[in-house]
């Protein structure tokens, strides 16, 4: 006898009311070659869409690593100093916060809020050497780690006292960008490059970053209401899609730094990634460039490459901006090469949040997926997870592993990969999905009940709604209920309310008779 799927999924869940009237029966009997083929349009729910991404740190654009401090890891040693030290003075909310750092990195957030609450509770000014503005600053990330609402305000007190305050300088303006307060954190960025200060390449950086983004996504809002704007941007020079007045005004003010000058040339990578990635047309497999972006491109590589002969960047820098630049002109076999040899000078004691070579693994993923070299994507990810440090995992890598095995049949890696995933973030949907649908195709249908219930809690998007409702529906096809597969293809279809839903389509053309009332 042949086996069926056990199926649960609740239609109300998903906000779905079954017209009443109309019957659906099914066109075929479902054979075993059918099945296959469902199984088939399936995997079509589940692609690998790696992302590439570019940016500037303040760190990118230095001359050498010297220039660098060695960044302490937050391994067992670092606990163990600070639980020594607090032996001796266990109110101090510097160290306690560190200890809350340390789990925190390590994502215990249970024990992270524990010693951030602890560290709140014993702040006391005198820790800062009585220094306002670095209590506030302090005070303000600490509240953030708390969230708690009014922690922002702190960290614009203490750049008010004092604009040179380390920690809220190295926080405050990422929060805005983060947040995409471009024109705020512009603001400040120039506030702070008119003025007598240290740190010229971290307001350039944050100003460039800034300014690209502000103009970029204002053109990304139009495109959505006017699809036809697209094809115009891809045809318009990025420097007249963003504006590059204010870069080029504090460029030409610090044009003796030779950090700043390397930053501006770094805008005009991440600036034409941008365009590309966002409104990228294609001509005979080939992206289309203005002429005006082609010379800039050549002038780009021209320059990188005197950066190495004159010694006037870190090497991982340079290896990196001209693996970008290869990329760009789709030379991505040299591009490969580049991207390789700035991991292997990549120096660990140097890896922090804003400065790794995660890009880097993220660009070769995405020329592999493009070359559909399914081993090199694989062996690509296996490297950069042995890169992240313990406990500071990126659940997006296990899932396009699992993904990766999944879509070449290997059931076990996949499910492997999957759980390991899941053990990092459990309420990520798709890791949930991922999971519901592996267990049901081994049979372990409870397992994958519960599963899909934990994924329909931590629905996101329309889109997200979408996927979970065609994969049932193909589920209850395989099944033979043409009535439960067509109203979870209705769900899907108007989860999608922006674009049309083709697999929603040719389900109902192959498998489903629609009879009228």
């Amino acid at each position: 006898m042949k086996k069926k799927f056990i199926l649960v999924i609740l239609l109300w869940t998903l906000g779905f009311t079954i017209v009443s009237g109309q019957t659906y029966t099914m066109k075929m009997q479902i054979s075993e070659s059918e099945k296959s083929a469902l199984l088939k349009l399936e995997k079509e729910l589940f692609p690998i869409s790696p992302s590439i991404s570019y940016k500037i740190s303040s760190y990118d654009p230095l001359k050498s690593f010297l220039e660098i401090k060695d960044q302490e890891p937050l391994d067992e040693n670092y606990l163990q100093k600070r639980k020594t030290s607090l032996q001796t003075d266990s109110l101090n909310p510097i160290l306690i916060n560190d200890i809350g750092n340390y789990y925190n990195f390590h994502e215990r957030t249970d024990s992270a809020l524990y010693f951030f609450k602890k560290s709140f509770e014993n702040l006391n000014i005198k820790y800062f050497e009585n220094d306002s503005a670095e209590y506030l600053s302090f005070r303000g990330v600490l509240k953030l780690n708390l969230g708690v609402e009014n922690a922002v305000e702190d960290i614009e007190n203490a750049l008010k006292i004092n604009p040179n305050d380390s920690m809220a300088k190295a926080f405050y303006p990422i929060f805005l960008i983060n947040k995409g307060e471009f024109k705020r954190a512009s603001d400040i960025s120039i506030r702070m490059l008119d003025t007598d200060t240290t740190d010229v390449v971290v307001w350039f950086v944050v100003l460039a970053t800034s300014e690209i983004f502000d103009g970029i996504y204002e053109k990304t809002a139009e495109v959505v209401s006017n699809e036809k704007l697209k094809s115009q941007y891809s045809r318009t020079d990025y420097t007249k899609l963003i504006s590059f007045r204010l870069i080029d005004k504090y460029a030409d003010k610090y044009k003796t730094n030779t950090a700043v000058r390397n930053a501006r040339y770094m805008a005009d990578i991440f600036a034409l990634l941008l365009k590309v990635s966002l409104f990228n047309e294609m001509t005979e497999n080939k992206i289309f460039y203005t002429a005006y972006e082609k010379q800039k491109l050549i002038s780009l590589e021209k320059f990188f490459i005197s950066t190495k002969l004159n010694s006037e960047l870190n090497a991982y820098a340079i290896n990196k901006n001209l693996g970008f630049i290869y990329f760009l002109l789709q030379k991505n076999d040299k591009a490969l090469l580049y991207f390789d040899q700035a991991i292997k000078v990549f120096p660990d004691s140097k890896k922090q949040m804003s400065f790794n070579p995660s890009e880097i693994y993220d660009a070769m993923l995405g020329i592999y997926f493009i070359n559909k070299a399914d081993s090199s994507v694989r062996q690509t990810l296996l490297l950069k997870i042995k890169a992240e440090p313990e406990g500071n995992k990126n659940a997006e890598d296990y899932l396009i592993l699992a993904k990766s095995y999944y879509l070449s049949d290997d059931m076990k890696e996949a499910e492997d990969w999957a759980n390991k995933a899941y053990a990092i973030n459990s309420k990520d949907f798709e890791v949930l999905r991922l999971l519901s649908h592996l267990n049901m195709l081994n049979g372990n249908n409870a397992v994958a009940q519960s599963y899909t219930t934990e994924a329909l809690k931590n629905i996101q998007s329309n889109k997200e709604q979408s996927e979970i409702a065609l994969q049932y529906a193909i589920y209850y096809l395989i099944n033979g209920d043409a009535a439960t597969a067509y109203n979870n293809i209705e769900i899907a279809r108007k989860s999608l309310t922006d674009d049309p839903c083709t697999l929603c389509d040719k389900l109902i053309e192959k498998y489903i008779i629609i009879n009228p009332k």
